[in-house]
């Protein structure tokens, strides 16, 4: 909501024709498997016409014949097992990011350059330019 302030997001489980939209809060958590759609603010107020559900549809069409021309990935089983693993409430099972085997990254030199490192952005300074004379 704070990346586009001009729209809200509502979830397609509630989208009905004649009802009003339902848009949700800025500090909700978005659910696993719905799917959610961004609409314009001044929607916000106004009735779901048949309109948006086609343009809806319309979209989704889009995608589904998309995947079939080979534009979506497949996720790798291993994903599937870490959802397993996080609807069980199992946080320890999840693997987790660690840096202790490259040695590039554990000696104790890197870690002190990587410490002392200057940040990215270039000093601005002055261009001093000599006249250039003409004989």
């Amino acid at each position: 909501m704070l990346e586009a302030p001009n729209f809200f997001i509502a979830n397609t489980k509630s989208l009905k024709i004649g009802r009003r939209f339902c848009p949700l809060n800025a500090d909700d958590e978005l659910g696993k498997a719905s799917v959610y759609v961004m609409f314009p603010m001044h929607k916000k107020n106004s009735v779901v016409t048949a309109g948006d559900m086609g343009a809806l549809f319309i979209t989704a069409n889009s995608v589904v014949k998309r995947a079939f021309k080979g534009n979506i990935r497949v996720l790798p089983e291993s994903t599937v097992e870490i959802s397993q693993n996080m609807e069980r409430n199992d946080v320890d099972a999840a693997p987790r990011l660690s840096l202790e085997g490259i040695e590039e990254v554990s000696s104790p030199y890197s870690a002190h350059r990587m410490s002392m490192s200057r940040s990215k952005k270039p000093l601005l300074e002055t261009i001093e330019e000599e006249p250039v004379c003409s004989k």
